[in-house]
């Protein structure tokens, strides 16, 4: 990566002219957190590796068996192998050793795969605030807010 090192268990996508990211992360399942807490625990997490302050959770849930037979519709394992959970939330971090700090909004899918013992976790970052002096002014003007319901 050009921007930061990236570990082997990670990919990452960003778009230079709106600086969301899309990160997909391949984990070893953590047996301690309960389906239900998982998608809360990581982006614990997250906000803990970013250093972040301002950490708000603006909605989750879990994909409903619909939602998730839409994903899987071309996998070859039941259904019964995954569980899925989202998250919306916000964040205050700063980014590539800058001082101030930008608001991002994260989106998470989490899907447990216990017969593999895996965490697949999908992210979706973006800059809903980013302090003016950061801005880019091709960038100015286009942060806007996506989520689910």
């Amino acid at each position: 990566s050009d921007i930061r090192p990236v570990p082997d268990h990670q990919e990452v996508w960003v778009d230079s002219e709106s600086e969301c990211s899309i990160i997909v992360e391949i984990l070893e399942r953590d047996e301690n957190v309960e389906d239900p807490n998982i998608a809360e625990r990581v982006f614990s997490d997250l906000a803990t590796e970013n250093n972040a302050t301002d950490v708000e959770i603006i909605a989750q849930r879990r994909l409903k068996d619909g939602e998730v037979s839409r994903l899987m519709d071309n996998l070859m394992c039941p259904r019964s192998w995954v569980s899925a959970w989202l998250l919306s939330g916000a964040q205050s971090v700063a980014k590539f050793r800058q001082t101030s700090r930008d608001t991002i909004l994260i989106h998470l899918l989490v899907a447990r795969l216990p017969n593999v013992d895996t965490d697949l976790v999908i992210s979706l970052n973006q800059p809903i605030s980013i302090d003016p002096a950061d801005i880019r002014g091709d960038l100015a003007g286009k942060l806007v807010s996506i989520g689910f319901e």
